[in-house]
């Protein structure tokens, strides 16, 4: 059990650490970023990474060039995260416009649904992870 929450957590902290680092980069080249952009690029990966950790528990991926196994882990992780990271952004969008007041609601809810994922991701992989066995 320990091992899958390992797992995911140096996924989320990998995939956040490539998620500021793409937002600076928008930010420095004077991309204009609003908060739902922000909150797409914040809890997808955190998605993906929840995701990848409780599929790999699920399916054996075999050593080699081409596996199966992976190649479905990285489809379902790419595709299950982007819906996750857009229904988060359209969540914090309908707040409404860029005032202050705005703006901190939409960090507060974006914090929320970033702790209920990461929470749930524990949940869930805990509950997936007990029936593992390593071959």
């Amino acid at each position: 059990m320990s091992y899958f929450r390992g797992l995911m957590t140096s996924f989320i902290v990998f995939g956040l650490g490539v998620a500021v680092v793409m937002i600076a980069a928008l930010f420095a080249a004077g991309v204009p970023m609003n908060m739902s952009n922000i909150a797409f690029s914040i809890i997808a990966p955190i998605a993906d990474s929840v995701v990848a950790t409780a599929l790999l528990t699920r399916i054996r991926v075999k050593p080699g060039a081409f596996s199966p196994g992976m190649l479905l882990v990285l489809f379902g992780t790419f595709v299950v995260g982007a819906a996750i990271g857009f229904g988060a952004s359209v969540v914090v969008g309908l707040v409404g416009s860029e005032s202050l007041v705005s703006m901190l609601a939409q960090s507060t809810i974006l914090g929320l649904l970033t702790g209920g994922l990461i929470y749930l991701g524990f949940v869930v992989i805990d509950s997936l992870a007990k029936g593992f066995r390593f071959s």
